[in-house]
């Protein structure tokens, strides 16, 4: 399901704040993860002075041994992890490594080192969510009182999972259920209801309003049954949950998602990338992006893998450039080969 995870890496407290909840994913799904940072691209110098290769080779010795300290960590709690250090772009590495296929997550936070806060996300961030084509957990944990990241497995209290009674919730609220199971925590469904758009400058008449109710009841309907259905499932599991139809916000479904996930306290929230009429030519829905830019939680966004790599191709000369960087390290002093 979850089996490969890629964490980027640039050594700031801020992007390892990540770190406890991949390792709350890896231990529910028995993933592999891989901490990967991105050095720049060596200076190619000019002609009469080549570029000197010594602050090179001190620079990868020294992020090697950073991420293999990071990596002694996460296996002391018994992960599978390893570590690569790749020259580049960091968006351009981490969509690249996503294109091949060898990802089923990209794990970051909204800034890096030298990020101002002020902004909701940063650069980076922005890149690959906009680009990346597997799924993505974006943790927005950082705190400026934080002297060091904390690197122990975080306990998930509750998770809330939102769905839209698709085939893409089935497998949204499979993943929830299965981490709220690893974790012990309490699963929340719930279902918003969208008031179906009129176009009209002036009041609804009765016919229009009788008609936006009968809608309205109707999917009410179909979302509680989902619902009892979704639960007879998943409680034979063992999984402690609940559910809810909720009533639309004049935000929109995101509005009621973020509040709900806010007010009630919830440590992760999961949903589909696409909903039931998303295009899996975009790379995220509108409901997901705008959780991914406007929560405080972590998001877990799960892709339609299958359509998602059929789509949005990329220049194959880019994607070649950012492989031939690529060195894969099993220890500390490999990078000084």
């Amino acid at each position: 399901m979850i089996h490969r995870i890629l964490v980027p890496l640039d050594g700031s407290v801020r992007a390892e704040a990540v770190l406890p909840h991949v390792m709350a994913v890896a231990n529910a799904f028995n993933s592999r993860v891989d901490l990967l940072h991105v050095l720049p691209a060596a200076a190619v110098g000019d002609r009469h002075r080549p570029s000197d290769p010594m602050p090179c080779r001190l620079a990868r010795a020294n992020r090697a041994r950073y991420l293999e300290s990071r990596a002694e960590v996460l296996r002391g709690f018994g992960l599978d992890v390893e570590t690569r250090i790749i020259e580049g772009g960091p968006a351009e590495v981490i969509v690249d490594l996503a294109d091949r296929g060898e990802y089923d997550l990209v794990a970051l936070t909204p800034h890096g080192v030298g990020q101002s806060t002020q902004l909701a996300i940063g650069c980076t961030a922005v890149a690959v969510l906009l680009n990346v084509r597997c799924s993505i957990l974006l943790v927005a944990g950082y705190s400026p009182e934080s002297e060091e990241a904390k690197t122990i497995p975080i306990t998930y209290g509750g998770i809330l999972s939102p769905v839209d009674c698709s085939p893409r919730s089935d497998w949204s609220l499979k993943v929830a259920s299965d981490l709220a199971l690893g974790s012990g925590a309490h699963l929340q469904v719930i279902h918003v209801l969208d008031s179906p758009e009129v176009v009209s400058r002036m009041p609804r008449p009765g016919a229009t309003r009788q008609l936006v109710e009968s809608i309205i009841r109707a999917n009410r309907t179909e979302a509680e049954e989902y619902l009892r259905s979704a639960t007879r499932r998943l409680v034979e599991t063992g999984v402690s949950m609940e559910t809810q139809v909720l009533s639309g916000s004049t935000g929109g479904p995101a509005e009621s998602v973020r509040s709900k996930a806010e007010g009630d306290g919830v440590d992760l929230v999961v949903l589909s990338a696409h909903g039931r009429g998303g295009a899996p030519a975009w790379p995220l829905g509108g409901v997901a992006m705008k959780l991914l830019l406007g929560i405080d939680r972590p998001v877990l966004v799960l892709q339609d893998v299958t359509a998602a790599r059929t789509a949005w191709p990329r220049p194959a000369q880019e994607s070649n450039r950012i492989r031939t960087h690529d060195s894969t390290l099993t220890g500390p002093f490999r990078a000084m080969r």
